[in-house]
């Protein structure tokens, strides 16, 4: 065999949502754009049921006129090509040989040696297993020289102690270099640009001209479906620690880079338990309880606003602020810089109208503009697998950012848990909850 640019994807949860509504859409999108196709790339669509025999076609048709709403919509033929359901049951090692096997056999009639992409689109309880059976089924076969890379989503774990168990079983098999952790947010264009306005703003990106940061993403929607999970995380553990810390990360950063994120995340400033009353607020919907799955006594927050601080000359005196909230009554996913002389940045990185200006009183000039896309996560998703199969890392996390981010949440989180900040009540779609915390 020779080495040769040949991707096989292997996505383990080939059957779930997040593959049904994220994975193949943004797949199609890379293949229909020209950046992948059946000529050296592969899926091996792995997952418990039966649907082999050309029936996984009818899950990729099923993804595709869900994302295109429009049931006539009809697949380019030549992309079922590019796909092999493999039937398997993640805890069964036996699953994981037959998928070598499968593997092996197709490098053998190509006479090529793939690169190898693992995405772990799995509940994070089973990665250790799948991690372990990947390692002893995989790694002793597998052609030398190509690469090997690992893809996982967020939860990384609950707190710092979860997640550094779940990393380290992960780290015995695959080194950093091969870990792509996604937080589709760094996929976004718009928040990309960052870079380019901090770069425009240069002589005035610091604490002497701007006083304060505020970062926001809220919705008009509630858990719905989701009630067990979000109510085992909570909402700052489900969007802040992770999503908008990266945000506070990105406009921070000395360079665009895991490191340069990591930087920022590591000189937040920890409060003490008296300190969290003051920067720190939690609410939670009136009848969120009675959401099927949803412990009937939680305090998990579906609202929360959070001061940050960054212990550096550069920011020291600049507030950054987060928030995000289900049943806020205001649907709203954007940052407002604020510089000391009454401009005022704004950078809206929703979907609908992705835009960055800078305000100036009633007038405004146009920085930059993404333009509207209706394909919720398909075009990040589909940006963040392609740099996966490039070997970009720039835009994943690494292991010391998910450390800092911890470090910085688990002290909020476990004085909330102490009910050293009260938890409010607010009513559904009351857009006052916004104003409430004095932060």
């Amino acid at each position: 065999m020779t080495i040769t640019k040949f991707d096989f994807l292997v996505i383990f949860g080939a059957t779930g949502d997040l593959v049904e509504r994220k994975v193949i859409p943004s797949l199609y999108h890379l293949f229909t754009s020209g950046k992948i196709n059946s000529k050296d790339f592969r899926v091996f669509a792995f997952a418990r049921r039966d649907f082999t025999n050309g029936k996984y076609d009818q899950i990729i048709d099923n993804s595709l006129k869900a994302h295109f709403k429009n049931p006539d919509f009809k697949t380019e033929a030549d992309f079922y090509s590019i796909f092999e359901y493999v039937q398997g049951d993640l805890n069964n090692r036996d699953s994981f040989v037959d998928l070598n096997k499968k593997i092996l056999k197709l490098e053998d009639e190509l006479k090529i040696c793939a690169n190898k992409l693992f995405y772990l689109a799995i509940p994070p309880i089973l990665y250790n297993d799948v991690i372990t059976h990947i390692h002893k089924t995989q790694f002793d076969t597998m052609c030398k020289g190509a690469e090997v890379k690992v893809m996982i989503e967020k939860p990384f774990g609950k707190n710092l102690e979860t997640f550094l168990e779940s990393d380290n079983v992960l780290k015995q098999v695959f080194a950093e270099k091969q870990i792509y952790r996604i937080d589709h947010y760094l996929g976004k264009q718009i928040i990309r640009d960052i870079a380019k306005v901090k770069d425009k703003f240069a002589d005035r990106w610091n604490t002497e001209n701007i006083d304060r940061i505020f970062i926001s993403t809220t919705e008009t929607l509630g858990v719905e479906e989701r009630g067990e999970y979000f109510d085992s995380v909570g909402a700052l553990r489900d969007v802040g620690q992770n999503h908008l810390l990266e945000v506070i990360a990105l406009i921070a950063s000395e360079e665009e880079s895991s490191t340069g994120r990591a930087s920022v995340l590591n000189k937040l400033v920890k409060y003490t338990l008296n300190d969290m009353p003051k920067y720190t607020f939690r609410a939670q919907y009136k009848g969120y309880k009675n959401i099927d799955k949803v412990d009937p006594n939680s305090t998990s927050e579906t609202y929360f606003k959070v001061a940050a601080f960054i212990d550096d000359p550069k920011w020291k005196y600049t507030k950054f602020i987060i928030e995000s909230g289900k049943r806020t009554g205001q649907e709203r996913s954007f940052i407002e810089i604020d510089f000391k002389n009454k401009e005022k940045l704004f950078i809206n990185f929703s979907r609908e109208n992705p835009f960055i200006r800078l305000f100036n009183g009633n007038s405004y000039t146009e920085i930059t503009t993404s333009g509207k896309t209706n394909e919720q996560y398909v075009l990040e998703y589909s940006t963040m697998i392609e740099e996966a199969l490039m070997g970009k890392q720039d835009y994943f996390i690494d292991q010391e950012e998910v450390k800092a981010q911890w470090n910085f949440i688990d002290p909020i989180i476990n004085a909330w848990q102490n009910n050293a900040v009260p938890l409010f009540t607010y009513m559904p779609d009351d857009i006052s909850v916004l104003s409430i915390a004095n932060i």
